[in-house]
């Protein structure tokens, strides 16, 4: 006897209506209802589909624009909110949503709080609005990937497609850099031309591959646990494969801010995997003495000692009003006239800012003489929270970072001690809950030069980080104690 069960009774009862407009309507109706209900039971079948898809819009379809009402939204948005009806659905007909208390839920609401708290002294309070969706966006990703990282299967296609759609970005970037083709502006000296991808710009064409590389980083180091063995197994060969792609595209962009981000994460994740590897320390300051003693001898490209030199000139502090403007130092000039405007922002409103998502909008206000025009951000998080958003933006990000990092240090470890015993069974939740750790470092790094939070790189951010906790929730050592086996 076939037992019916829930999810089959409504599959029954939603055959009934869509059977007779199928039969009732017009042809191309019908074959439109058809193909969304065929569509909509796959992936409701198969729920890491939506969410795999995701993957590819963040690099390829963010630019698309779907009109809902008045309002445009971008591709990864729509795209987000498919994976969220579809998870939704889902978890409503299964009763369970595989959520969870953390502390970074409290820290998310905390900076939605001061984005709300900063609109009274909004100059455009739909970009304030604007600003408001995409944490509230970052924390619906976040929610998908504690939901999908209880289902192993779920989790792997998730992480391949990420890999995947990083490494066809990276391939995109490097064949601009190889043939040339892109605006003057991205030009440097010798010809060559620093890579863009999709993303328009060079540097968050290269945050984004660095999301990338720390999780390939990630799991090749949890991999490495069970030995050579561990290394050629599908998943480690194909994190290799992209994280070298990757890799090359991020140095291809010659953004400063990723090479410091992208070397600072997988510093940390390797002292999370193995703490006894902080005694590499020594060996990797003796090969930065190596590289540079290639560049001054004249073997690596000129254009690339020269860029990597100026690396720490962006951080530099002087006051651009006394400082004799040149071709050399016309963007660190550049930057720190955009810093003292910023700062003069923060100094007029120093609890709640200018508004969130107002930078724009209130630069000519404080811009500098000679710097009219507006950069869209002040390229450093931390002083673009304090000027959007004064004292009470930047605390309550900086206590989501702390969340995050206690987090996914806190699962790393979970997961790690519990798969000494349990062996290549627990190598992806590991390498994802690595994966995390390395993010918050790239984050806490890569934000004194730029934003991360564009072009839907949040979206992809929140996905990792919830594939992380959710991992160390489902496969930690405390949660596998408990269960039969272990």
């Amino acid at each position: 006897m076939i037992r019916l069960t829930r999810p089959m009774v409504s599959a029954m009862v939603a055959s009934v209506p869509l059977a007779a407009a199928i039969a009732t309507l017009p042809i191309t109706y019908a074959a439109g209802i058809a193909a969304v209900t065929v569509a909509a039971a796959f992936l409701a079948l198969m729920p890491a589909a939506s969410t795999a898809a995701l993957a590819f819009v963040v690099p390829f379809g963010d630019n698309l624009r779907v009109p809902v009402g008045g309002l445009a939204l971008g591709g990864v948005e729509v795209a987000l909110a498919g994976s969220a009806a579809i998870w939704w659905a889902r978890s409503c007909v299964r009763r369970d949503f595989g959520l969870f208390w953390h502390p970074v839920w409290g820290a998310l609401a905390l900076v939605c709080l001061a984005v709300i708290a900063s609109m009274p002294d909004a100059v455009a309070l739909d970009l304030t609005v604007k600003e408001l969706a995409k944490w509230l966006s970052l924390a619906l990703a976040l929610a998908l990937g504690m939901s999908l990282a209880r289902e192993p299967r779920a989790a792997l296609v998730v992480t391949v497609a990420i890999l995947a759609a990083g490494s066809l970005e990276a391939l995109r970037g490097l064949n601009q850099a190889i043939s040339g083709a892109g605006p003057l502006g991205f030009l440097l000296g010798g010809g060559y031309l620093r890579s863009f991808g999709s993303f328009g710009q060079p540097n968050p064409f290269a945050a984004y591959l660095t999301t990338g590389v720390m999780l390939a980083a990630g799991l090749l180091f949890s991999h490495s646990r069970n030995g050579p063995r561990g290394l050629l197994q599908p998943l480690p060969l194909i994190a290799l494969t992209a994280a070298s792609v990757m890799a090359l595209g991020v140095l291809a962009s010659l953004s400063r801010g990723a090479l410091l981000a992208l070397l600072a994460g997988v510093a940390v994740i390797a002292f999370t995997y193995r703490p006894r590897t902080l005694l590499v320390a020594p060996l990797l300051v003796i090969g930065a003495g190596a590289a540079w003693l290639l560049g001054g001898f004249g073997i690596l490209p000129e254009f690339l000692v020269a860029r990597v030199a100026t690396i720490f000139d962006s951080l530099t502090l002087l006051d651009p009003r006394d400082v004799h403007l040149t071709g050399a130092n016309f963007a660190v000039v550049q930057r720190m006239a955009i810093w003292e405007a910023a700062q003069g922002m923060f100094a007029d409103n120093p609890l709640l800012g200018v508004g969130a998502g107002n930078f724009d909008r209130s630069y000519p206000a404080y811009a500098l003489p000679n710097w009219p025009q507006a950069p869209g951000h002040a390229h450093n998080l931390y002083l673009n929270l304090l000027a959007e958003m004064g004292l009470v933006g930047l605390l309550s990000y900086l206590a989501l970072l702390a969340a995050l990092l206690g987090g996914t240090v806190g699962a790393a470890r979970s997961v790690l001690s519990a798969a000494r015993p349990s062996g290549p069974a627990l190598a992806l939740p590991a390498g994802l809950t690595l994966t995390a750790v390395g993010l918050v470092a790239v984050l806490a790094v890569h934000h004194l030069f730029d934003n991360l939070y564009v072009h839907g790189i949040g979206a992809q951010l929140g996905l990792l980080f919830g594939l992380a906790l959710g991992a160390g929730r489902a496969w930690g050592s405390e949660n596998l104690a408990k269960t039969p086996g272990h």
